[in-house]
């Protein structure tokens, strides 16, 4: 019996490179947060769910699980609150109320009404098919990223900096 042959590629799987040296800081300034906004809301069919999503992420510091996993029974619009259970691998939960402002309540608002009309669900982010994964926020952010011609790659993660950092760099 003949041994198999080796495939010749020599090539060896993509190494992820440290932050620092993908790009430059961990954070977004508030203008290209805005630029980011703007970009997101041009998305045809999804630019108001996008937009708010990272507006959201941006004013309140959150994880992108703790955008997706928002429920319309945690948003209370009558108070103008949402009551959010922050949880951390390794961490005890904490239990936050976020306060919404005119933007924000009226972009909700709106959502609810639209997601009335597409498939029901009792999350406040839904696309197409339903509830949406951190993988299509991800996403979300770094097409909204390229379009507003950021200059460097972004993520998520970069909104919950951006808040507290934002300041260093204006």
């Amino acid at each position: 019996m003949t041994k198999p042959k080796k495939l010749s590629n020599k090539s060896k799987p993509v190494k992820r490179l440290k932050d620092s040296t993908a790009r430059e800081r961990e954070y977004l300034t508030a203008e290209e947060v805005d630029r980011l906004i703007t970009a997101a809301r041009r998305h045809e069919a999804f630019g108001l769910r996008n937009a708010t999503m990272i507006a959201f992420a941006y004013k309140h510091s959150l994880r992108a699980t703790e955008v997706l996993d928002l429920q319309w029974e945690q948003v209370d619009f009558q108070t103008r609150t949402v009551s959010l259970k922050r949880a951390r691998s390794g961490a005890e939960s904490q239990n936050l109320e976020l306060h919404l402002d005119d933007d924000e309540l009226n972009a909700l608002l709106e959502l609810r009404e639209i997601s009335h009309s597409l498939k029901k669900s009792s999350f406040v982010f839904v696309g197409p098919r339903g509830s949406l994964f951190v993988d299509s926020f991800e996403l979300v952010v770094k097409k909204a990223g390229e379009s507003a011609k950021i200059g460097f790659p972004v993520h998520s993660h970069m909104l919950r900096h951006a808040k507290g950092s934002s300041s260093k760099s204006d």
